[in-house]
């Protein structure tokens, strides 16, 4: 199992996607680019996600229950399925004391990556089950690159102020534009 674990809007979930997307394509004989699409597209039969219920503070144990009993299931497509936890560390007590044994003695077919924001707030006996990977702060010159790579070659040049702008706003992270 992975923690990706660093500050809000710097790539961790990003990666996390295009890992898993990597991870299912070796497994099932397709490309990458096809497991990405279907990734992306949250239509991947083998990728699932958790996240806390947006009414709610944190994730129950109830839905970590659901998601780990159903990590038993085979993949659909593939090998291998991936099972990404975002923001880890919403995890209630009872609901990281359920993820524990997945995590110690997950099914063959299972690679479970988890997202923080505050790897302080998530348990200990979950961090210890992991191997983190720590994200940093993006380079002003990182997150100019990521803005204008969202417009076309065209409209760089007409809206390269509003560019510079959102890269300045942005700051060492995406997060504030999100």
């Amino acid at each position: 199992s992975l923690l990706f674990a660093g500050p809000s809007g710097v790539g961790k979930r990003r990666i996390a996607f295009d890992l898993a997307a990597a991870i299912l394509a070796g497994g099932s004989g397709r490309s990458v680019e096809t497991e990405l699409k279907l990734a992306w597209g949250g239509n991947h039969p083998d990728l699932h996600t958790l996240h806390r219920i947006e009414e709610k503070k944190e994730i129950s144990v109830d839905q970590m229950r659901e998601f780990c009993s159903s990590m038993r299931l085979k993949p659909y497509q593939g090998r291998t399925s991936v099972w990404i936890i975002d923001n880890a560390e919403e995890m209630n007590i009872s609901a990281s004391n359920s993820l524990l044994m997945p995590l110690e003695e997950p099914p063959a077919h299972a690679k479970i990556i988890l997202l923080s924001d505050s790897i302080h707030r998530i348990v200990p006996t979950i961090v210890s089950r992991c191997q983190a990977v720590f994200f940093g702060f993006l380079s002003a010159a990182e997150v100019h690159r990521i803005i204008a790579g969202l417009y076309g070659a065209a409209d760089q040049k007409q809206d390269a102020r509003l560019i510079a702008d959102l890269a300045r706003l942005a700051g060492t992270s995406l997060a504030a534009l999100g």
